[in-house]
């Protein structure tokens, strides 16, 4: 059987989807939860607090429950691109909920301000504790800035500022997952969460798994573009005269410029997908 470790579980996306496939949420849940403990043990009754628990619909065990169940509902709906080398615009408007399973990069864009907002202290600080560390060595201020240069510990302020108004302006908070393909490793599905789902903080994720975790982690969830091939609505050409209305659409096509040049990449093909959920799967024998 497989066990399914939740990194991640998007619990109004997986309302949503539950309602509308069980035609309930409450109702359907509890009576599968039910049904599937009385399947495997019909001599005990459903545990009192379980059922307490089905019924409020609060507990994570029955988000997970929830979770596997609609999976197994849309199994023939789910399309695993895991081992796919390409996708297309067909792809994007055909298929309803996707899977990929790889090795997952994680970009956590909060962490990454911390770092270009400290990263010259943190730099001068870690030339201090070397220089310290050895007899004979200037550990004045100008003599630990001018180790730190020489150590790749201390950048242009300029270019640390610059990096700083890129991310609040195009990424702020944003934390991502990404998943990259395994038979094309220029082919990477951008997963872009919302932290209050996450089943821990960045940090112990961060602690536990690294930023580029050791095994493969599975992504479920819908393709909602495909920057290098969505192509932007063609603009209108001729003699017409200019509204105010056209400024404000030139100055947003402006912007969609500025921010493609964020969102397109000649090192990855992203595909970004809305997950429904992120976990990782072991197989292990039955248990009886």
């Amino acid at each position: 059987m497989k066990i399914r470790d939740f990194i991640y579980l998007d619990n109004d996306l997986l309302y949503s989807l539950y309602s509308q496939v069980f035609e309930g949420v409450v109702e359907a849940v509890t009576d599968s939860y039910a049904a599937e403990k009385t399947t495997t043990d019909k001599q005990r009754k459903l545990d009192a607090k379980v059922a307490e628990a089905s019924i409020r619909v609060e507990n994570k065990i029955l988000y997970d429950h929830m979770y596997n169940k609609l999976e197994e509902r849309l199994q023939k709906c789910i399309r695993d691109l895991s081992d796919v080398e390409d996708i297309s615009l067909e792809d994007f408007r055909n298929d309803f909920i996707v899977k990929i399973q790889g090795r997952a990069i994680i970009h956590d864009y909060s962490r990454l301000r911390d770092y270009t907002e400290n990263f010259n202290k943190l730099g001068e600080a870690v030339a201090y504790s070397i220089l310290m560390s050895n007899t004979n060595t200037d550990i004045s201020k100008n003599g630990v800035t001018r180790y730190a240069k020489e150590h790749a510990l201390h950048v242009d302020e300029r270019i640390l500022e610059n990096a700083k108004l890129m991310i609040d302006n195009f990424h702020n908070q944003s934390y991502e997952i990404n998943i990259c393909s395994k038979n094309n490793p220029r082919l990477l599905y951008k997963g872009t969460i919302n932290r209050n789902w996450l089943r821990m903080i960045p940090t112990n994720i961060r602690e536990l798994y690294s930023d580029t975790p050791m095994m493969d982690w599975t992504m479920v969830g819908r393709i909602t573009s495909i920057p290098k091939l969505m192509n932007a609505p063609e603009t209108p050409t001729g003699d017409f005269e200019n509204t105010i209305g056209d400024s404000y659409t030139n100055v947003f096509d402006a912007c969609r410029a500025m921010e493609d040049t964020f969102t397109t990449s000649n090192k990855y093909k992203k595909v970004h997908i809305a997950p429904v959920a992120i976990y990782i799967e072991t197989e292990i024998d039955d248990i009886d």
